[in-house]
């Protein structure tokens, strides 16, 4: 678990957000734990501070192997170039959050480019691919208005 601390002393008046993530076995790691970069950790506890929950993370790097594995796997959902690749992307769940109010809170935090909700349960995506102004809510990677 990734936790970053509150700091303030006993006599702040302010404090640094608070935050955590679970890296959770990742299937094409081979059950290894999940892995982001720093920019997409700090994001990530962004979003944990401010639903005030831990984010757990099922997906982060991948390899273009693990990637390509997964399409000759028969997951439709696997792109061909995806930013999980590019260390720009994290498959997460919030317990006690449905992943349509995960996607909410993540599109609110603002720090993300893109949020996508599968169906059929699955984690929300989140990543940095900038497809325009503002983040991008999609729904199984058609764009929400």
């Amino acid at each position: 678990m990734v936790s970053r601390p509150n700091v303030g002393g006993p006599n702040a008046t302010a404090s640094a957000p608070s935050g955590s993530i679970r890296l959770e076995p990742q299937a094409t790691a081979g059950g290894a734990p999940a892995q982001v970069t720093p920019a997409t950790e700090g994001r990530l506890l962004n979003l944990s501070d401010s639903v005030g929950e831990r984010v757990d993370v099922s997906s982060g790097i991948r390899s273009q192997g693990q990637q390509d594995a997964l399409r000759a796997g028969g997951n439709e959902r696997a792109a061909t170039e995806s930013q999980h690749t590019v260390g720009d992307a994290a498959d997460i769940s919030v317990s006690g959050m449905t992943n349509r109010e995960v996607a909410a809170a993540a599109v609110a935090s603002g720090d993300f480019e893109r949020v996508n909700v599968y169906p059929n349960g699955g984690d929300v995506h989140v990543d940095q691919l900038d497809r325009g102004p503002g983040t991008q809510l999609y729904d199984n990677w058609r764009r929400v208005p």
